[in-house]
């Protein structure tokens, strides 16, 4: 799986447990519900600054959030 695949993958899988939705998340984030759905369809990459600001709102750790990646 290649690093894009996964962080669209990993973004979606904690939204959804931790029970957030789309719009919720772009609220938590100042975008908006549009945004985090381009990212999680792939139409939209997520740079790295926003993967660490996901991380800050969802309460993730940022190594967590790529500990199981593996090319």
């Amino acid at each position: 799986m290649n690093l894009n695949d996964y962080i669209i993958q990993k973004f979606l899988t904690i939204r959804e447990q931790k029970g957030i939705s789309q719009d919720e998340l772009g609220k938590m984030m100042g975008r908006n519900g549009n945004y985090i759905k381009s990212i999680e369809t792939g139409k939209k990459n997520i740079g790295i600054l926003h993967v660490i600001k996901f991380c800050e709102v969802l309460q993730v750790n940022p190594t967590e959030f790529f500990a199981n990646y593996k090319e």
